[in-house]
């Protein structure tokens, strides 16, 4: 029976934020790894999250028998902050990477603007802490070094999980 309903769209929130999650300890390791990130997980995180999202207008829909604008744009408003991030990085000759804009677009699909805007936020701050540290440990022969940046997003999603879920 499919989840309809106040309680369906809770759960489609949760389902939501699980697969956030999982992906995210996906895109972590493999940012360690290889500082890129496998276009296929990509794909897959991209084609689960338009999933969830067309779940989730269509038990709005179902509960309201009106599509739900708000959702909708915020799920729009979500996805532009990647975008603005992906013509940064045009911009920057990549000092943040492409593959890092692609992953807060799909983030949009999951994530609030807010929640988006503040992961990119406490992100920027974690890479500026981790990337003085490296400055004085080589006491300023920095030029090759690359930090990759999803994992630096690690602090703000442990913060979530233990403080607001």
């Amino acid at each position: 029976m499919p989840a309809v309903g106040a309680q369906g769209i809770i759960m489609i929130d949760n389902i939501k934020y699980i697969v956030f999650l999982f992906f995210f300890i996906i895109f972590f390791f493999e940012d360690i790894r290889k500082h890129s990130v496998n276009n296929i997980i990509f794909i897959l995180y991209l084609i689960v999250g338009v999933c969830l999202v067309y779940i989730n207008i269509y038990n709005r829909y179902r509960e309201f028998f009106v599509v739900d604008f708000s959702y909708i744009v915020e799920v729009v408003l979500s996805i532009m902050l990647g975008s603005i991030i992906y013509v940064i990085s045009i911009f920057s000759k990549e000092a943040i990477g492409k593959g890092d804009a692609l992953y807060f677009i799909i983030n949009g699909l999951y994530l609030s603007l807010v929640e988006n805007v503040s992961l990119f936020v406490i992100g920027i701050f974690v890479s500026t802490i981790i990337s003085i540290f490296i400055y004085i440990i080589h006491r300023g022969k920095v030029k090759n070094i690359i930090i990759p940046f999803i994992p630096c997003l690690l602090p703000s999603i442990l913060w979530r999980i233990v403080c607001i879920q």
